[in-house]
């Protein structure tokens, strides 16, 4: 049996049709981002990539330092 890294493992189909109701709940509500930080992960980018915005990656507050995170969240607010 191969092991899977956790951060190779995919999206479960159970966590497909998670991602489009909360997708479909966003629409009514209109709760639309215009841009998604995510994790580089495997099965954040799957979830983040079903959104269809615009993604940031990058491992925020783990192997990254907090001078880091904040610059990227600094390129981000400045293109709004």
């Amino acid at each position: 049996m191969k092991i899977t890294p956790d951060e190779a493992r995919p999206l479960t189909p159970k966590g497909h049709k998670q991602v489009q109701r909360v997708a479909r709940f966003c629409q009514r509500h209109a709760l639309l981002p215009s841009h998604l930080l995510c994790s580089p992960l495997v099965r954040a980018l799957e979830t983040a990539l079903q959104a269809d915005l615009r993604i940031y990656t990058g491992m925020l507050g783990e192997m990254a330092g907090v001078e880091d995170d904040l610059v990227l969240l600094e390129q981000v607010g400045s293109e709004n």
